[in-house]
């Protein structure tokens, strides 16, 4: 939504709560509050949320940007998770078909089963459990998995974006920070030159002894 779509949700839903703000510059902060946490949300989305939350009878103060985002995520088209027992069935029927077809039985999966499941090689059992397959021990571990990633996608949901930039981008930082240093490889030390040549004044003093040697008939 953009700041005057956001200006006209809080105005909205100052008009249920006409004691909430003293004067228009409470307004303005409100309206750049809000947007901050507000912006990746439709617009018309937001306002049927919000008509939803005033409808309820529940809510007798001011609403917070939270409660909005909240209200949000049932409405939201692709935010409604299959329950636990539909997951489960729809996984045992993958798995059944996973040796041959992994990938096409993946693909019919809803979004949030298929992270659960990671990959389509994970459908394939064999490739996945040491001797006889169990069951009961596969499925337990299925439906923790996606009840674990279920929580974690509406976490996310429920999380701005610009938040949720941050948390990857510390994240990310983190991970680097973590990185082994790589220490720099020691030069290769050079081994000391022998060289078999007489130094030249030995050899002058050689090269005369011989003379002498030669001229006296030792050699």
């Amino acid at each position: 939504m953009t700041r005057d779509e956001c200006g006209k949700l809080v105005t909205t839903a100052a008009a249920y709560h006409p004691n909430t703000f003293k004067d228009l510059a409470q307004i303005d902060y409100t309206v750049g509050a809000w947007f901050y946490v507000l912006k990746d949300i439709d617009f018309n989305l937001a306002m049927n949320a919000l008509v939803a939350l005033e409808s309820s009878g529940k809510l007798n103060y001011f609403p917070t940007v939270g409660m909005l985002r909240n209200a949000v995520i049932p409405l939201s088209a692709g935010e409604s998770y299959l329950p636990e027992g539909e997951a489960v069935a729809l996984w045992r029927k993958a798995i059944a078909n996973g040796n041959y077809h992994a990938k096409e039985e993946f693909d019919k999966l809803p979004p949030e089963m298929q992270k659960a499941i990671g990959s389509p090689e994970n459908l394939k059992w064999d490739n996945n459990v040491q001797g006889e397959f169990n069951a009961n021990v596969e499925e337990s571990h299925f439906r923790r998995v996606y009840n674990i990633t279920v929580e974690r996608m509406k976490s996310e949901a429920r999380t701005p974006e610009a938040i949720l930039r941050l948390q990857q981008q510390k994240a990310a930082q983190l991970i680097e920070s973590n990185r082994p240093v790589e220490l720099p490889k020691p030069e290769p030390k050079e081994e000391p030159k022998t060289s078999s040549e007489m130094p030249a004044k030995a050899k002058a003093k050689y090269d005369a002894l011989m003379k002498k040697l030669e001229r006296n008939g030792d050699v």
